[in-house]
């Protein structure tokens, strides 16, 4: 089993989940085979933790079991979430500081 998605990335479309799904968290998660974060959410690095195809199964799940509107919702929550948490990671940091240090054109 070769992992292709990035601990983050998982990180931040499952804590998205838990506030857009409400009870319905559960099931989505191990109709997604992702029975494993159930507990524990994989930490914020960039190790691969998930197969592509079980992330699929997961936005599947969501748009069966929510519908087209409430799937939307989850997408819309998950891109702002994603980006206001990528902001305060060790790397856009770093990224920041270093784009600060370029003199001006």
């Amino acid at each position: 089993m070769a992992y292709e998605v990035p601990a983050m990335t998982l990180h931040f479309v499952l804590e998205s989940l838990q506030e857009s799904s409400g009870k319905n968290n559960e099931k989505l998660v191990i109709a997604a085979g992702l029975n494993r974060f159930l507990r524990n959410l994989p930490p914020e690095s960039w190790e691969p933790v998930a197969e592509q195809a079980e992330l699929t199964r997961l936005f599947t799940a969501v748009y069966k079991t929510l519908g087209e509107s409430l799937a939307r919702n989850f997408l819309r929550t998950w891109g702002q979430f994603t980006g206001e948490k990528l902001t305060q990671t060790p790397l856009m940091r770093d990224l920041r500081t270093a784009a600060q240090a370029v003199p001006p054109a």
